[in-house]
């Protein structure tokens, strides 16, 4: 449920962009941590030993520039954040037109997906614009700061020397602004890396959003399910999404070795009954039974190995065939592989591919017909043995032939 409310582009953002910002962040700062502070804790101690009245000055008035430095980096935070929103919103516009690719160049909107590109580069442009002015604003805003800070100790040290009010003398003072003009590029380091922190912070936020998401299927489920599947009951459950009822008070139950059909309107709730028995979300009221028990106690991993769905769209990855079929399980031998593709079907037409079994097939199996692609997932999920078969909607998008073949195919995965 959490990725069905989640921008694909977004999320890549935040494992890309994000974790790179941190990262440069970081090693910013530990550079910082392990160099800057020791040299200008140096250069004070020998300051305050030549004049402990003038060093003494330097701490009242610095303060006053921390708090215009703190002031600015919470402002970067902030523009940083919103800069990085703008950036996932750019890469979801992006991941949404190679996908729809086939859409805007058959109906030759190409200028039209350009124009909303651009306008959400040049939101993401503004934004960028803020930040890095606050960015390299430390540089120069740490050098006026010190320099403020020189002239002022000119100022009262000469007053110091010309009034003879303490033992220092024009020999040590000039010695004492060399020592102090020691101080400006380590300051300077710190003021960048402290910008740059902030930087990572908003980051970090956006990282941490996906890692402070509750999971709430599955939180409190610890038994173990290793029975056999005897009995599926649906007793008054109900789902929404938002405000509106998908499902109210919907009761059936399914006995061991029967096939069930569910049959209704588009957007009656089909595909939510099959998603609340595979738990992608648990019911808002009613209970799913399972032989009898609560299947929210039933531990996911466990639950979800009954099981194997076969979906309207088929999902394939950009690998093998065979890796296709097992999902990377090597436990799966090559006599197992091909029997499955061979109830699904789909064994003649992948040995005759180039590589055969080794065969990539493409993002989303780009390389393979319709009825190819939902064949091979037919065979994915037949491969596990599993009590309980999902079909939903499994032929809907198929020509004639290729759902005969998959009907097919189906009937075999039943015996």
């Amino acid at each position: 449920s959490y990725f069905r409310g989640e921008q694909k582009g977004d999320l890549l953002s935040r494992m890309t962009a994000d974790v790179f910002q941190v990262e440069f962040s970081m090693l910013g700062v530990l550079e910082m941590i392990f160099r800057d502070p020791f040299q200008i804790l140096i250069y004070l101690g020998t300051m305050f030993f030549v004049s402990w009245q003038l060093t003494l000055m330097i701490f009242l008035v610095a303060p006053i520039g921390g708090l215009l430095i703190g002031r600015i980096g919470k402002f970067l935070k902030n523009a940083s954040h919103q800069s990085q929103e703008e950036q996932g919103k750019l890469l979801s516009w992006m991941e949404e037109t190679l996908s729809g690719m086939r859409i805007i160049q058959g109906f030759f909107v190409k200028q039209k997906a350009a124009e909303k590109f651009n306008d959400q580069n040049q939101k993401l442009r503004q934004k960028m614009k803020i930040v890095y002015s606050r960015e390299y604003l430390a540089s120069p805003l740490s050098e006026w700061i010190i320099s403020m800070i020189l002239v002022a100790i000119m100022g009262y040290g000469g007053w110091m020397i010309i009034h003879q009010i303490s033992a220092l003398n024009g020999e040590f003072f000039i010695y004492y602004l060399l020592t102090f003009s020691q101080i400006i590029a380590p300051a300077k380091a710190i003021t960048e890396s402290y910008f740059r922190m902030k930087k990572g912070m908003a980051s970090l936020d956006r990282i941490e959003e996906i890692f402070n998401t509750p999971e709430h299927v599955g939180m409190n489920a610890v038994q173990p399910f290793q029975k056999n599947i005897e009995l599926v009951e649906f007793k008054n459950v109900s789902f929404r999404y938002q405000e509106d009822w998908v499902l109210k008070n919907v009761s059936f139950s399914i006995a061991k070795g029967e096939t069930v059909a569910l049959v209704g309107a588009s957007g009656s709730g089909k595909s939510t009954l099959a998603d609340l028995l595979l738990r992608f979300m648990d019911t808002q009221e009613g209970e799913i039974l399972i032989n009898g028990e609560d299947l929210k106690a039933f531990q996911l991993e466990d639950w979800r190995s009954k099981l194997s769905v076969v979906t309207q769209a088929p999902i394939l990855f950009n690998d093998s065939i065979r890796q296709n079929v097992t999902l990377w399980n090597q436990g799966f031998s090559t006599a197992e592989l091909e029997s499955a593709l061979q109830k699904a079907n789909a064994l003649e037409f992948s040995l005759q591919t180039p590589y055969g079994l080794e065969t990539i097939i493409g993002e989303n199996g780009g390389n393979l017909s319709g009825g190819q692609k939902q064949r091979l997932t037919i065979a994915r999920a037949l491969i596990n043995n599993p009590e309980i078969l999902i079909l939903d909607e499994a032929t809907s998008a198929l020509d004639s032939e290729s759902e005969n073949l998959v009907q097919e195919a189906i009937k075999k995965a039943l015996e």
